[in-house]
């Protein structure tokens, strides 16, 4: 499938997923999608002045699967990842991007 930028994006987070398998698709400054079974959302990006967007998928993933590991919701962990992938890309390098609880809450949009 040839998506337009992000204009396909849900219609292919919904082929991807099944009824026991939900999908993110990320979407870079733009946020991402989550489908599930029964629903699909956007989460929007905030906007940041971006320095260096090294790490930024890993922050978000790692973010993800952390907080789903710890009982969060998936819009609920999305939210949070997107949040903490738009602030990482504020600073450089990989490891010194990689923000804090506390700094990622104001970003959050939920």
């Amino acid at each position: 499938m040839t998506l337009a930028p992000h204009g396909d994006a849900k219609q292919a987070a919904a082929a991807l997923a099944s009824p026991r398998r939900a999908v993110v698709l990320t979407l870079g400054g733009d946020g991402a999608w989550l489908h599930g079974a029964n629903s699909s959302r956007r989460i929007f990006a905030p906007r940041v002045e971006a320095a260096d967007t090294a790490g930024a998928g890993d922050v978000l993933t790692g973010t993800l699967i952390g907080l789903l590991a710890r009982g969060q919701t998936p819009l609920a962990a999305l939210n949070i990842a997107v949040a903490a992938a738009s602030l990482s890309v504020t600073r450089r390098g990989t490891l010194p991007s990689l923000p804090t609880q506390a700094e990622i809450a104001p970003l959050q949009r939920l």
